[in-house]
């Protein structure tokens, strides 16, 4: 049944897994349970790769290990960070407007809500983003002090 998974992936990209039950029940003789199942379970056994904890109602962003830091990979998660509403969405999307760098005491600001990505900028500054493993402090010389860079900076 693995298979029916890595197939799906394969067509569809990395996605969330809402978008990869849908894409299995295109399969004959798969319901929304079964496919639901059977990515959780994949996911445990580490057949299937995902990041949780970023997207409501406990949806996950799916992919196969090869894919993981590619450009595909990037702009889906980007693209399923910004679709659910999640202000990592927004603080990526920030970073990358700006060439990818950006010192953390303008990071809240640029980002357009300072109250919503005060909880980022602790994470960020704290090294808790590995998560996304995108978005990263690092200290940068000549910036005046920590920034939040584009990890492909």
């Amino acid at each position: 049944m693995t298979s029916i998974i890595v197939t799906s992936l394969l067509k569809t990209g990395p996605c969330l897994s809402s978008v990869l039950v849908e894409e299995m029940l295109k399969t004959p003789g798969v319901n929304r349970d079964t496919a639901r199942k059977q990515i959780s379970r994949a996911a445990s056994a580490g057949q299937i790769h995902c990041v949780d904890k970023l997207f409501p109602k406990r949806e996950r962003f799916i992919y196969l290990k090869q894919e993981y830091g590619t450009g595909r990979f990037w702009s889906s998660l980007n693209a399923a960070l910004l679709d659910t509403g999640s202000a990592y969405g927004l603080a990526l999307s920030c970073l990358r407007a700006r060439g990818g760098i950006l010192p953390v005491r303008n990071f809240s600001a640029a980002c357009g809500s300072p109250v919503a990505k005060k909880q980022i900028i602790l994470e960020v500054s704290s090294g808790r983003s590995a998560s996304v493993q995108n978005g990263q402090g690092r200290y940068v010389t000549g910036s005046g002090g920590m920034c939040c860079a584009d990890r492909k900076k």
